[in-house]
């Protein structure tokens, strides 16, 4: 079958553009690093990649809320340290106020030290997040938790809630991120309290025989919500740690969809080039020669 000019002419003209196209194509990959630049370019490894997006977003979620709860409950251990240390200096000024060598001027001295304490112990029950919210509020983190009760007793009184602040932190795993401690806090104001009365009273007796005990208890109440909360914390630093491991798989499964093998990329690029100057000579040929043929006749 016989071939017209014209016929040859844009046969070869679409070959010349297919060839610019596929090296402009291989161009814009090199620049971008990515194979898939559009949807079209590989439908199915498109959709991978959109999958893949969704769950490493979220995965980057459970990381921040990780990492968010950690950051409270390493405040929540920290406050009540300073709230265990507060008891056990107290313990101290009761030890010596319960021996029949101390007098009452010395007991009322320790009183007013005692007194000064509470409100320190309260302050740290009192303590906000990084975001001003009170971390032992339960859900009423805009609410002070604890409060000084003028119509004692009892001497101190919780203003906020028994709610469990319950977040998500993996696919299915959720886990509390916030202290409930007011029968603690309140057991150890408690404590504070008598041991302040009782040495204003010059009670010696009382001092040795109850107070003692009851900021013993209080002090192993708090030491042991305090353990739950190091605990937890390391809940949390887990859960974070795998949230950017999967976080990581789902970047690199994205990459396998949509990133250019670089090198693999220069050689088909190189290849390009080539057969794109191959058809753009072979093109200028046969259109030298077709303008020939007409100056002919």
């Amino acid at each position: 079958m016989r071939i017209s000019t014209a016929q040859q002419y844009m046969s070869l003209l679409h070959q010349t553009q297919e060839a610019q196209s596929r090296m402009v194509e291989l161009q814009l990959r090199l620049a971008s690093g990515k194979r898939l630049v559009h949807p079209s370019d590989d439908p199915l490894a498109a959709v991978g990649v959109l999958v893949f997006r969704a769950a490493r977003s979220l995965a980057e979620q459970h990381q921040k809320t990780a990492e968010a709860a950690q950051a409270n409950l390493r405040m929540a251990e920290s406050a009540l340290g300073d709230m265990g240390e507060i008891l056990k200096r107290a313990n101290e000024m009761v030890v010596r106020g319960a021996t029949a060598t101390t007098d009452a001027e010395a007991r009322a001295v320790m009183a007013r030290q005692i007194r000064t304490m509470q409100d320190r112990f309260i302050s740290h029950a009192n303590s906000p997040d990084f975001h001003g919210n009170y971390l032992f509020a339960g859900f009423e983190v805009q609410t002070k938790p604890f409060a000084k009760n003028t119509a004692a007793p009892p001497p101190l009184v919780y203003q906020g809630d028994g709610g469990k602040q319950v977040v998500e932190v993996g696919p299915g795993l959720l886990l509390q991120s916030n202290m409930l401690v007011d029968e603690a806090v309140i057991a150890a104001y408690e404590a504070l309290e008598d041991a302040a009365v009782r040495l204003e009273a010059n009670d010696a007796s009382g001092l040795s025989g109850v107070t003692l005990t009851l900021i013993k208890d209080a002090s192993a109440q708090l030491l042991a919500i305090r353990g739950d909360a190091g605990a937890r914390t390391i809940q949390f630093e887990e859960a974070a740690a795998a949230a950017l491991r999967r976080y990581d798989q789902f970047t690199e499964q994205i990459s396998v969809r949509e990133d250019a093998d670089m090198t693999e990329t220069i050689v088909q690029l190189q290849q390009a080039q080539i057969a794109y100057q191959a058809a753009l000579m072979a093109f200028q040929g046969a259109t030298g020669l077709s303008l020939l043929n007409f100056l002919r006749g």
